[in-house]
């Protein structure tokens, strides 16, 4: 059973198509997030003092290079219908 209902913006599809060719697991480490969130989970660091529920979270880049330590960072904004958090 679903939660929480996960959309995207047309920029964040944009961006995501354009890192894809790139990097082809970043659809898979992202729709592991999806999950999560669907699941009701709240991943990542919550940004203080913003008024409603935003969440860092870095994903890992499985193709980087040993040393690189190059990963993503997505940032989640969490809005209810009721109010403005999750």
């Amino acid at each position: 059973m679903k939660l929480t209902k996960v959309t995207f913006s047309d920029l964040f599809i944009n961006q995501l198509d354009r890192l894809d060719r790139k990097y082809p697991l970043i659809e898979v480490v992202v729709s592991e997030l999806v999950e999560k969130l669907e699941a009701g989970e709240r991943p990542g660091d919550k940004i203080p003092n913003v008024g409603y529920d935003v969440y860092k979270e870095g994903l890992k880049n499985h193709l980087r290079i040993a040393a690189s330590g190059v990963g993503f960072v997505l940032f989640i904004t969490c809005i209810s219908k009721m109010k403005w958090s999750c």
